[in-house]
């Protein structure tokens, strides 16, 4: 005879310990039980231990951790010895197998014991402590039990008379029936540690005419809103609850040991389509087993459709895959900046979602992210054209958050019939007051940041008026290159061919914004590290003092006193030497003056005073202006190239400052 025990997809150290010690083992030979396999789960150091030191009479010995399947392991056993689990519960029941059900204790909810209670009732299982096993197995061997009768798909949890039991596998509450999902709609879930809820599905009948070929997918995905608190000892990321799927009628209650595990969960969201394998769906979300020092239940929705995911993660078009959906162009104290990717034609409906403390495993959750709403803020939405294809995309200013606070931004919009949400952006406000957001400038229409100013001094709260003033004084310096440009046959003389006087005027433009508008920013806000020296992956930051701003105008008349600067992109220079025909002798610098006037894109991480900062497009290493980032070519090359470049940087011509 063959025995075999399975303890499911934790651990259960005392029952396995027990059915691999000496003594046990060899009373089972002299039961006639000469083979034993073992599916110990976590308990395998106990059961290895116990293998090796086993000197007693031969009986056949094997085990393992997990299987996709156990229903080959029930199969070929006279004997099976399981946990209280409902779901191995059942599948060794529907096997015609004489099962022994043991409850662990250390783990158990209250279901768990009902439920063998209830089966034992009935005469359908034998339940057993640990200690009395080797009687309940005597027992059993020479007992009939009662043959566990068919369930119908339609009735999972059902009491059809005083012979029937109630069917549970994964919710294990034995009124609890199994939720019917309805296409297109989204329900709301709790469930306790080491409890089940089970659901079903089927393509509506207004769907079903199709042949085989025709099946539409199912889109399935759940979301996780809240979690179980933990002991304040406990540091490691919170677990989540499991979701398995069956296609099949006759497997119409999924588990660990007989389901489809489905496994692309990416913190709080879980995603799984049909392909069009089948027309129904059984499902079942099944929690851990947690110790009883945690507090609470995991909440989630649960969502189902032939046309979509129902709980969506909104990523670019393939046209714009170059940047995420959503932007963070800048912070200041109390408020911060996003634009949205282009979009053509209707505006999208689109709002951001600031959050603070979403627990990490939440962080693609929208009900997660809606519970962690901060309910301060205010948002203006607006249009703008502003970024490398000049084409209409969102520009939300976010007001009234806190300085030097960190919070977590989404941008929500409606897809399709459902709502989604962007991966987050995580951004800190500023604690340098004399930064201040400025954005819809007329003339410098790229600048969508903070700049240099000071509240005590230039006392204005518009930023509008802040905004003109810099505006203004740039277009002043402008003037005098757009005077020597006209001077310039640009419709009949050729000097590239690549580039004409509008690349010039644009990029020249671009430049001049970036140098005398220059981009404020926090002195600690990379940790020390900085490009200056030489650190890889790091912002070129210059501090500057009181009255040291390069353009002299900034402290004329906006009187910042020390403030940080985040140093245009070295290519906005670069670029109009390639765009501007050669009589204008435009030139840019080289070496350690290269340097100090100006940073290079850079993408990665680094480590500064035990920080690591990450640094893209949302935290830039220097101010690109609006540029594509697949344009900052020289910055791409970093380094290599500021010793071999043009000496000089000058343009006098047109009567600017020299910066």
């Amino acid at each position: 005879m063959s025995l075999f025990v399975t303890v499911g997809s934790t651990g259960f150290d005392d029952l396995v310990s027990k059915v691999t010690c000496q003594s046990f083992l060899s009373s089972l030979t002299l039961l006639g039980i000469n083979k034993v396999c073992v599916q110990y789960g976590t308990s395998e150091p106990i059961f290895i231990k116990n293998i090796q030191t086993y000197n007693g009479p031969r009986i056949d010995i094997t085990g393992y951790k997990y299987k996709n399947s156990i229903a080959e392991d029930i199969e070929q056993a006279d004997i099976v010895i399981s946990h209280a689990g409902s779901g191995t519960v059942l599948q060794a029941l529907r096997l015609d197998k004489k099962l022994i059900v043991v409850v662990n204790m250390s783990l158990m909810d209250n279901h768990q014991y009902q439920l063998a209670q209830a089966m034992e009732s009935r005469n359908y299982v034998a339940c057993s402590d640990i200690n009395d096993l080797l009687d309940t197995i005597e027992k059993v061997k020479k007992t009939d039990l009662v043959p566990f009768p068919s369930a119908k798909p339609a009735i999972f949890a059902t009491l059809v008379d005083d012979q029937m039991v109630i069917i549970v596998y994964a919710t294990l509450v034995l009124t609890q029936t199994t939720t019917l999902l309805e296409n297109n709609h989204i329900l709301s879930g709790s469930i306790a540690a080491g409890s089940y809820d089970y659901y079903y599905f089927s393509i509506p009948a207004i769907n079903q005419v199709f042949n085989k070929r025709a099946i539409p997918n199912i889109f399935l995905s759940i979301t996780t809103c809240t979690q179980p608190i933990p002991p304040s000892t406990f540091k490691d990321a919170i677990p989540s609850f499991n979701a398995y799927i069956s296609l099949s009628k006759s497997n119409a209650l999924p588990g660990p040991d007989n389901g489809i595990s489905v496994n692309d969960a990416i913190h709080g969201l879980t995603t799984w389509t049909s392909n069009g394998a089948s027309s129904e769906i059984w499902v079942a979300v099944g929690a851990p087993s947690l110790p009883n020092t945690w507090t609470g239940n995991w909440t989630y929705e649960i969502g189902v459709s032939t046309n979509q995911i129902l709980h969506p993660i909104i990523i670019n078009a393939n046209r714009y895959k170059d940047e995420p959906f959503m932007i963070l162009d800048d912070t200041d104290r109390t408020n911060a900046l996003f634009s949205s990717n282009p979009f053509q034609g209707a505006p999208p409906n689109s709002t951001v979602l600031i959050t603070t403390n979403l627990p990490s495993e939440l962080s693609h959750s929208l009900c997660a992210a809606k519970l962690h709403d901060l309910p301060t803020y205010s948002v203006n939405t607006s249009i703008t054209t502003r970024g490398p294809l000049n084409l209409p995309r969102h520009q939300f200013m976010v007001s009234n958050l806190t300085q030097d606070t960190v919070y977590s931004a989404y941008l929500i919009q409606s897809v399709g019939s459902t709502i989604g949400l962007t991966a987050p952006i995580h951004f800190s406000t500023k604690i340098d007051a004399n930064c201040r957001i400025i954005y819809d400038l007329p003339f410098c229409n790229q600048v969508a940041y903070s700049v240099p100013t000071n509240p005590d001094t230039f006392t204005t709260e518009s930023i509008w008026d802040i905004a003109n003033q810099y505006d203004e004084q740039a277009l002043a310096k402008f003037e005098p290159f757009g005077t020597a440009l006209s001077q310039f046959n640009c419709d009949t003389t050729q000097y590239s061919l690549v580039r004409n006087c509008t690349d010039c005027h644009r990029d020249y433009k671009t430049w001049l914004c970036a140098v005398s508008i220059p981009r404020c920013t926090d002195s600690s806000v990379s940790g020390d590290l900085t490009q200056i020296d030489n650190v890889s992956t790091s912002p070129a930051l210059r501090d500057i003092s009181v009255g040291a701003s390069r353009n002299p105008w900034v402290d004329a008349t906006m009187k910042p006193g020390e403030w940080t600067e985040l140093l245009p992109c070295i290519d906005l220079c670069y670029h109009v030497v390639q765009s501007c025909p050669p009589f204008l002798q435009f030139f840019c610098p080289s070496g350690d003056l290269a340097s100090m006037q100006y940073g290079y894109w850079q993408n990665g991480s680094a480590l500064g005073n035990g920080t690591l900062y990450h640094f893209d497009i949302n935290n830039p290493t220097c101010n690109r202006m609006g540029v594509s980032t697949q344009l900052l070519t020289i910055s791409g090359a970093s380094h290599i190239y500021s010793n071999n470049v043009m000496i000089f940087f000058i343009v006098t011509i047109v009567g600017l400052f020299l910066i």
